[in-house]
């Protein structure tokens, strides 16, 4: 009895390991926001607010990032989990807004998603 409850543990937790790593590491399948270059970063005690210029269904936006917000990657390999420290003035950036959009100009809004380009080739 005690081996089948250690065993069915084990699985449930690799399950949840499984499902979080995929959730962490997708991106939405609607079109972004947003696509462009990071023009200016803000901090702030709880939250980060990044200005991004570009193209989609807006051309600029001042995007709220916080505990809430998806963090990701774009990598040869794929997809992987991003740090919120890699978000730098320069970088470019796909932006998927949660939530209502404040229509002054620039926008503003919480992102659900921001998803870290690589850089193309010169």
């Amino acid at each position: 009895m005690r081996t089948t409850r250690s065993a069915l543990l084990a699985l449930s937790i690799a399950l949840v390991a499984g499902l979080a790593t995929a959730c962490a590491t997708s991106v939405p399948s609607d079109p972004p926001g947003i696509t462009g270059t990071i023009s200016s970063v803000g901090q702030a005690s709880d939250a980060t607010t990044v200005l991004v210029t570009g193209t989609g269904q807006v051309d600029k936006a001042s995007v709220l990032i916080d505990a809430r917000t998806t963090l990701l990657r774009e990598t040869p390999d794929g997809i992987s989990a991003l740090l919120l420290a890699d978000l730098k003035q320069g970088a470019r950036v796909s932006v998927w807004f949660d939530g209502p959009v404040a229509e002054s100009y620039p926008v503003q809004a919480h992102a659900g998603t921001v998803l870290l380009l690589v850089p193309s080739a010169p």
